[in-house]
């Protein structure tokens, strides 16, 4: 029975509230999941060697800018890596999950498989890092997840976020799991 004391305005408000603020978690999310994979997909720069200070410790400034800052910010614009908004980011990763597609890797390791794999893996055991992957011997995953992802921090965040997606309520129980598994 609904309450008439003057508390529904108050009542929707908060649902409105939640749910908008639940649809910019997600937004935020994706933006950080698009971030990560648009780092982790541009082409590996070969780092340039400079030559040695003469004084130990100092440090000289790029070429062409002033204390060290890059030539877009000296130029005052913005870097090139950070996304204008979230919106725009994630439809940047949007656009290249959607054009190219990862081909499998030597032993059939593919993005695709590697979230799912971490994924299971999470369900089973929330604290999961390269190095307790290794040690139960999947130490492949770990190598895979790095290669593909650029670091494992970054593979254990697309593996959360496909949970998320995949069980936007939460994960179910270990008890549920197994339940489901024996009918």
């Amino acid at each position: 029975m609904p309450r008439d004391d003057g508390y529904q305005p108050v009542i929707e408000y908060v649902a409105e509230f939640e749910a908008r603020l639940r649809e910019l978690a997600w937004d935020l999310a994706r933006a950080v999941l698009a971030q990560e994979l648009g780092r982790t997909r541009s082409p590996a720069v070969p780092p340039v060697r400079k030559k040695p200070s003469t004084i130990r410790g100092a440090r000289s400034p790029r070429p062409g800018t002033s204390n060290g800052q890059s030539a877009a910010a000296a130029a005052g614009a913005p870097a090139p890596d950070m996304p204008a908004t979230i919106e725009t980011s994630a439809r940047a990763h949007r656009a290249a999950t959607a054009a190219a597609p990862t081909p499998p890797a030597k032993g059939g390791w593919t993005r695709d498989r590697v979230v799912s794999e971490l994924a299971q893996w999470l369900l089973e055991d929330s604290t999961i890092d390269a190095a307790t992957l290794t040690r139960r011997g999947h130490g492949s995953l770990a190598s895979w997840a790095r290669r593909l992802f650029g670091r494992f921090e970054a593979a254990l965040n697309a593996a959360n976020l496909h949970l998320a997606e995949r069980y936007p309520d939460g994960p179910p129980t270990r008890a549920a799991r197994l339940k489901a598994l024996s009918e």
